[in-house]
C-alpha cells in the first residue's frame, strides 16, 4: 500500500526495487564476535494492476525467525507492552533535538520516557523490554507501547522498507500546517505524512503513534521531514488572520507551541515571530492585547520556552537536559533585545514603573543592548541605535516624523548587522516590510544597502519576509544584479551571485544582467555570469542579444567569448537587425570577421529588406564592405524601397566614394 501511494505523488519516487534488511548475526561459537549483514527483500510490480508487490511467505519466514531467535535468547520478549526507540539510532535517541521533534511531530497521546541503553539492542532491533535493573540510568528516549513482539518486529521492517523508499525521494512535498490536537493542543500536520500514516494503520501494523514513531524519523534523515516554525509562511498567514481577527490569544499560544518544539534555525524563526507579535501587542490601543504581549514578552525573556516545557513533562529528562547556555541557539541574545525594545516602548507609557520594575527583576534595562560601533564610529552607532528604536517602539502613526530612507536609517542597518543584533534586525525589516505598500520601492533600497554592507544576514531576512533579492525597483524597472552591474560594482556583483540572484533575473524592458555586461563592456562579469549560468542566447523585450549588445558597443572580446559559449550570430532582433548587420554599419571589421567565422550568414535581410552589406555601404564603412564583398556578399540585393547597396553608396557619396568605387568593381 505505501508504495502504490508513493508512486502517485508527482517526482517523488526513483527508481526502486528491492531494499536491505540488516541483521546481527551471531554464531554458534560463543567466541565469534556477531557480525551485521543484509538480506535482500525484492519488490515487483504487477504488469496489468500495476500494483507492488512482495513475496509474503518470504517476509512471514524473516520475520518468524527472528522473532523466535529473539524469544529463545530472554523470555522478557513476551511482556505486553514493548518499548521503541525514539529516532533510528541510539546517538539520535540520546540528543535533545529528537525530544523536540517528538513533542512536535509525533506525540499524541504516550510520552517518551529515559531509560537505560541497556534496554534496547542496537543495533539488532529499535525496541526493547522494560526492566527494573537500571531504574536511574536516563540516557536514551524510549515510548511504552501496547505492541507485543512480532508487531514490534515487523514495525522494525516496515521503518528499514520506509528508509530504503525514502533515500529515493527527492521531497515530501503536501501541505504542512499546524492544527488542533486533542490533548496536546496542537500537532504538527502534513498531508502526505498522513497518507502514510493510514496506509500503516490500514496493515495493521499498529496505532497512528506507533506510525508517526517508524516514520518520522526516517523523513529526517533523509532531510525530507517539512520545516514548520513561525517563519513558514502558512504559520505567518494564520496569525495574520488571527490578529485582524483580534484572537492574539490563539496567535500567541501557536507561536508559543512552535518556539517550545523547534530547533535550530526552526527555533530561531519561531522566537522572532514572537518576539515581533509581542512587540505589536505591547504597541495596541486595548489593554487586553497588550497585557497579552507583556505576558509572553516576560515569558520569552525568562526563560528558553523549551525548558519551561521540559520541565513541565511527567516523566523527568537530566539536570542538564536543554540547558539554554549550552544550546547552539542564541536564546540570551535575544531575550536581551527584546527585553530592550519593551523597555524601551513603555518609556512612552505614564504607568511604565511597574512594568519596568518587573523587567528589571529578569535582568533587563535600557541599556541590555549595548550602542557598540557603525562603521568603526561610536557616533554613526548611537544614530543607528535611535533609529532602530524610533522603528521598533512606535505604531504606524508615530513612524512618519521624519524623513524616509535617510542616512539614519542606513546606520541601523549597519549597526544591528555589524553588532550581530539578528533579532532586532528582524523586527526592523518586518517593519520596513509593511511600509513598503504605503511607500513603493522602499524595500528595493534596504536590499540594495544589504548587498553594499555584504550583510547577508539582512538579505536572508528579507527573503524570509517575501522580499526577492531579483526584485525590480518600482521606479524603473530595474534589478538590484543590473544596478550594480551598471555601476560597476564588483564586490556587489559577487555578493549578490553568492546570495542567489536570478542571473537571468530580467529588468521590465527585458534586459538581462547579461546584456547589460556585455553593452557594458565589463568581461569580467560577463564570464562570471556566463559561469554562474546566464543564457547566451536570451532576449530583451526588441529581441536584443547580448551579442548584439557587445557587437555595438564594439567589445570584440565580449564578442569572442559569447561566441566561444554559443551565441548565435544570427539572432537578430525582433526588427530582424542582426549582430553582423550591427558590426558592417559601425564598421567594425574584427567582430564582422568573428562573426563570419562563426556562421553569421552574410545576406540576411531585415524588416526593411536591408543586409550588412547595404548598410555598411549607407555608413561609408569601406573596410566592412571590402570583407562582405570578399565573403560574395549579394550587390543585387534591394531594400524594400529598391535601393541596392551601391545605390545607398551613392546616396551618402560624400562619405561612401571608396565603397562606389568598391561595388562598382563587384558589379562590373
Amino acid at each position: 500500500m505505501t508504495m502504490d501511494l508513493i508512486s502517485t505523488w508527482q517526482h517523488a519516487l526513483k527508481d526502486i526495487d528491492s531494499f536491505e534488511l540488516d541483521f546481527v548475526c551471531q554464531s554458534h561459537h560463543k567466541f565469534i564476535a556477531p557480525k551485521l549483514e543484509s538480506y535482500t527483500i525484492n519488490l515487483a510490480r504487477s504488469d496489468d494492476t500495476l500494483q507492488w508487490r512482495v513475496e509474503e511467505h518470504e517476509l512471514e519466514a524473516v520475520l518468524g525467525l527472528w522473532t523466535w531467535s529473539l524469544l529463545n535468547s530472554s523470555p522478557e520478549w513476551l511482556q505486553n507492552g514493548l518499548g521503541r526507540l525514539v529516532g533510528l539510532s541510539e546517538s539520535e535517541a540520546r540528543a535533545e533535538d529528537t525530544d523536540l521533534y517528538f513533542h512536535k511531530w509525533i506525540f499524541r497521546q504516550r510520552e517518551a520516557r529515559m531509560v537505560s541503553t541497556k534496554m534496547v539492542c542496537l543495533p539488532q532491533c529499535m525496541f526493547g523490554f522494560f526492566s527494573g535493573l537500571y531504574p536511574n540510568d536516563k540516557e536514551i528516549l524510549v515510548v511504552k507501547t501496547e505492541n507485543r513482539l512480532e508487531t514490534m518486529a515487523a514495525q522494525d521492517i516496515y521503518v528499514q522498507f520506509i528508509r530504503s523508499v525514502f533515500q529515493n525521494m527527492g521531497e515530501l512535498g503536501g501541505d504542512t500546517n499546524v492544527i488542533s490536537g486533542s490533548r496536546d493542543g496542537y500537532v504538527a500536520h502534513n498531508n502526505r505524512l498522513d497518507d502514510l500514516v493510514n496506509c500503516f494503520e490500514a496493515s495493521n501494523l499498529g496505532s497512528r503513534e506507533d506510525a508517526l514513531l517508524c516514520l518520522v524519523p526516517g523523513l529526517r534523515h533523509r532531510g525530507l521531514l517539512p520545516m514548520l516554525s513561525g517563519g513558514s509562511s502558512v504559520v505567518k498567514s494564520r496569525i495574520k488572520e488571527l490578529t485582524a481577527s483580534r484572537n492574539w490569544v490563539e496567535a500567541f499560544s501557536i507561536l508559543w507551541w512552535l518556539c517550545e518544539r523547534s530547533e535550530g534555525e526552526e527555533f530561531e524563526l519561531s522566537v522572532f515571530e514572537l518576539g515581533c507579535l509581542c512587540r505589536r501587542a505591547i504597541l495596541q490601543t486595548d489593554p487586553n492585547i497588550q497585557a497579552e504581549g507583556y505576558k509572553y514578552a516576560c515569558r520569552l525573556i525568562e526563560n528558553d520556552p523549551r525548558t519551561r516545557f521540559i520541565r513541565s513533562l511527567r516523566d523527568s529528562r537530566p539536570t542538564d537536559w536543554m540547558d539554554a547556555d549550552q544550546r547552539p541557539e542564541q536564546w540570551k541574545a535575544f531575550s536581551l533585545q527584546l527585553g530592550w525594545v519593551i523597555w524601551h516602548i513603555t518609556q512612552k507609557i505614564s504607568d511604565r514603573q511597574g512594568i519596568q520594575s518587573s523587567l528589571e527583576s529578569l535582568g533587563i534595562h535600557g541599556s541590555s543592548v549595548p550602542i557598540g560601533k557603525a562603521n568603526g564610529s561610536e557616533n554613526q552607532g548611537k544614530k543607528g541605535e535611535q533609529a532602530v528604536l524610533h522603528w521598533l517602539t512606535n505604531n504606524d502613526e508615530g513612524l512618519y516624523s521624519r524623513e524616509l530612507l535617510s542616512v539614519d536609517d542606513r546606520l541601523a542597518l549597519d549597526w544591528l548587522c555589524q553588532n550581530r543584533h539578528h533579532a532586532l534586525l528582524d523586527w526592523l525589516i518586518a517593519r520596513w516590510v509593511e511600509l513598503e505598500e504605503r511607500c513603493p520601492g522602499f524595500l528595493y533600497h534596504i536590499t540594495i544597502w544589504a548587498v553594499e554592507g555584504k550583510y547577508r544576514v539582512a538579505i536572508d531576512a528579507l527573503r524570509r519576509r517575501g522580499v526577492s533579492i531579483n526584485m525590480q525597483n518600482p521606479k524603473d524597472g530595474s534589478t538590484p544584479l543590473i544596478d550594480k552591474i551598471m555601476a560597476g560594482d564588483r564586490k556587489a556583483i559577487q555578493e549578490l551571485l553568492d546570495a542567489g540572484a536570478d542571473v537571468n533575473g530580467s529588468h521590465s524592458s527585458g534586459g538581462t544582467p547579461l546584456s547589460v555586461a556585455s553593452h557594458k563592456g565589463d568581461l569580467e562579469t560577463v564570464s562570471l555570469l556566463l559561469r554562474k549560468g546566464s543564457r547566451v542566447n536570451i532576449q530583451d523585450s526588441d529581441g536584443f542579444s547580448p551579442l548584439m549588445y557587445a557587437t555595438e558597443g564594439g567589445h570584440v572580446d565580449i564578442v569572442r567569448v559569447l561566441l566561444q559559449r554559443g551565441a548565435n550570430a544570427n539572432l537578430g532582433s525582433f526588427g530582424g537587425s542582426t549582430p553582423l548587420m550591427a558590426a558592417a554599419a559601425d564598421n567594425r571589421v574584427e567582430i564582422l570577421e568573428l562573426l563570419l567565422s562563426r556562421g553569421a550568414e552574410v545576406d540576411m535581410e531585415s524588416s526593411d529588406g536591408c543586409t550588412a552589406l547595404i548598410l555598411a555601404a549607407r555608413n561609408g564603412s569601406t573596410e566592412a564592405t571590402r570583407l562582405l564583398l570578399s565573403h560574395s556578399a549579394n550587390v543585387h540585393k534591394r531594400t524594400l524601397g529598391g535601393e541596392t547597396a551601391l545605390d545607398s553608396a551613392r546616396e551618402y557619396d560624400h562619405i561612401a566614394s571608396e565603397c562606389i568605387t568598391l561595388l562598382e568593381s563587384a558589379m562590373a
